[in-house]
């Protein structure tokens, strides 16, 4: 049933028991302020998580990797506590973000997106940006841009002339790299000639 909200003007009916525009405003204000807390919180969390990694307090008995010792001491998953691990891993290189996270104006996970895909000379750049953004958005943005700087134009008259590969060049570009990340997941990476 609608009942009329006595604004005068034809359409200004509402359902009977729907929240009015000055409740809905009241309502996202007091979520706007528990989130911020938690976000906050969240960010202090993960500055004792760096903390935990500089200095080895981590490294215990029966703990495979550093995500273990959070899931631990948090009783988090798994997964999350490897995010936290990666965000505490790159705060320092990402100061505006981190301090971001520490006041509360982003969450953990635009945080998590910024820490897993963002290079540092990035970071107020993409920092400023969550700020105005949905995670998911976030995400998107981290995942499907391109940080790296565009090749230099080889007939532009101020980039260096690159001398033909020799067969010694092919070989060094070979690499092979393994062991263990930041978060106790040990990894294999080649970059190999197709030969």
């Amino acid at each position: 049933m609608f009942v009329d909200d006595g604004s005068g003007g034809g359409g200004g009916e509402r359902l009977i028991g729907a929240p009015t525009g000055s409740e809905i405003d009241a309502l996202e204000r007091r979520v706007a302020a528990v989130v911020g807390l938690l976000n906050a919180t969240t960010g202090r969390l993960t500055e004792i998580v760096a903390e935990a990694l500089a200095t080895g307090a981590w490294e215990q008995a029966g703990i495979r990797s550093p995500a273990h010792w959070v899931a631990w001491q948090t009783g988090m998953s798994l997964k999350r506590s490897k995010r936290l691990v990666r965000i505490a891993t790159r705060a320092a290189e990402l100061p505006v973000t981190t301090a971001a996270f520490g006041a509360g104006s982003l969450s953990e996970d635009q945080v998590g997106e910024i820490a897993e895909h963002v290079p540092a000379a990035h970071d107020a750049e993409l920092a400023g940006f969550a700020r105005h953004a949905t995670a998911a958005q976030v995400g998107k943005v981290c995942r499907e841009y391109s940080f790296t700087p565009p090749a230099p134009d080889p007939a532009s008259p101020t980039a260096d002339p690159l001398p033909d590969p020799t067969p010694s060049d092919r070989d060094d570009a070979n690499e092979v790299s393994f062991g263990f990340d930041g978060d106790g997941r040990w990894h294999l990476r080649a970059h190999l000639d197709t030969e």
